[in-house]
């Protein structure tokens, strides 16, 4: 489904992703792993398509989406993310934020598939709202359900819930576990959370910054690069 072949990105002399290789299936749920800092956001930006990659390719469903001198566009990826910053459209309700993510769902089936994920995300008193009303955690709330209400085959999930109180935390996650178990897709998670990544059970991804390149094929965390 998805393919990362040797893919880098530099920026100057202050960073550099080192060239990282691995594969998703269509229905896998990945975990990337890293301190702080080594490019976890870099490699889920490069998957959107907001970075350009230095070297190496990037493949979804084996068309090319990205090399250092082709770049699909982000939205014409069918790429779905939630980041830790909501980045929601704050002239717009709740609501509207939603079925605009959902454009791409048949309309008999939109309304439905809405009130279930709003529903899920503890967000229903929430539609009408516009999305500048919002507190800090229910933002959060309303960009995790915008993620799921795009119903794409491939979900990117950068610390979704990051400053959430345990409980609002539980529920999202939750309404993940839902998510997976009504339609198909896969999803990549960052986290720096020891907990999330334990309930997810999902094949770890190493990233670094170092020089040295590495293979992400392998079942579990990967060694260190030398």
């Amino acid at each position: 489904m998805l393919a990362l072949v040797d893919v880098s990105k530099n920026f100057g002399t202050s960073f550099r992703l080192a060239p990282i290789s691995f594969r998703i299936a269509p229905l896998e749920t990945v975990a990337l792993c890293g301190p702080s800092g080594c490019g976890k956001t870099t490699v889920l930006r490069l998957l959107l398509g907001l970075e350009h990659p230095s070297e190496g390719k990037i493949y979804f469903n084996e068309k090319l989406l990205s090399d250092n001198k082709l770049v699909i566009q982000p939205d014409k990826r069918n790429i779905a993310a939630a980041f830790q910053e909501p980045r929601l459209w704050q002239q717009w309700s709740v609501s509207e934020n939603l079925r605009f993510a959902a454009a791409s769902i048949p309309k008999k089936d939109r309304a439905t598939h809405l009130r279930a994920v709003a529903e899920w995300t503890g967000i229903s008193p929430l539609l009408e709202k516009k999305a500048s009303c919002l507190s800090g955690g229910q933002a959060k709330r309303v960009s995790f359900a915008r993620a799921l209400a795009a119903k794409r085959p491939l979900l990117l999930l950068d610390e979704p819930f990051a400053h959430l109180d345990p409980l609002a935390s539980e529920e999202l996650f939750r309404a993940f576990l839902k998510a997976k178990n009504s339609w198909e897709f896969a999803a990549i998670w960052v986290s720096h959370d020891a907990s999330d990544l334990e309930k997810l059970n999902a094949r770890r991804i190493a990233v670094t910054p170092a020089q040295t390149p590495i293979s992400a094929d392998e079942p579990s965390i990967l060694r260190p690069a030398n």
